[in-house]
């Protein structure tokens, strides 16, 4: 039904992987939570974050209208191709942003969805399990005793990735004299 495969759970070595998008074993956490909040009306936010209680205190920081959440899943994966491919799927609900005009069974559904067509595992968490997992995750590996590395480190490896990538695009794409 939409995307929802009863039976899956998640164990502590299901937050972190050992092989990282190209193969390399570095025994870091790539875990994040994808989320649906409820904003006014029928509007519906859907995200990625490794933090998503953080996520909504900042949001509630710009929003006279109380949020509050209508679905936190935890997957193993980055999480962003799941909400990709959840904005996809409605877009021709988008009222702005990542914001939908749906109700939140039929957000929670694409999220669901989307996780389902990419075959990535995702699991339905309460707001209060967050902060647990969260630390879990940040405890070090029980098979390597590896401690994860800091986000920073992932955060600076990735965005080099994307502005070596953009600078190839761009080197193709020029006009050639």
């Amino acid at each position: 039904m939409m995307g929802l495969r009863p039976g899956i759970s998640f164990g502590e070595n299901d937050f972190r992987r050992a092989v990282s998008r190209q193969g390399a074993a570095d025994n870091h956490m790539t875990g994040t939570f994808v989320y649906v909040i409820r904003g006014a009306g029928n509007h519906h936010k859907i995200g990625v974050s490794t933090d998503p209680i953080a996520r909504i205190a900042t949001l509630q920081t710009g929003s006279h209208e109380p949020l509050d959440f209508a679905y936190i899943g935890v997957t193993p994966g980055t999480g962003f191709n799941v909400e990709q491919l959840a904005h996809e799927i409605l877009k021709d609900y988008r009222a702005t942003g990542e914001w939908f005009s749906v109700p939140a069974s039929i957000a929670i559904g694409a999220v669901l969805e989307a996780a389902n067509r990419l075959t990535e595992p995702m699991q339905q968490v309460q707001p209060a399990m967050v902060p647990q997992i969260i630390q879990l995750a940040k405890l070090p590996d029980p098979a390597t005793g590896k401690k994860p590395a800091p986000r920073w480190m992932h955060w600076m490896l990735w965005t080099s990735i994307a502005i070596f990538a953009l600078l190839v695009l761009l080197v193709a794409t020029a006009p050639k004299h």
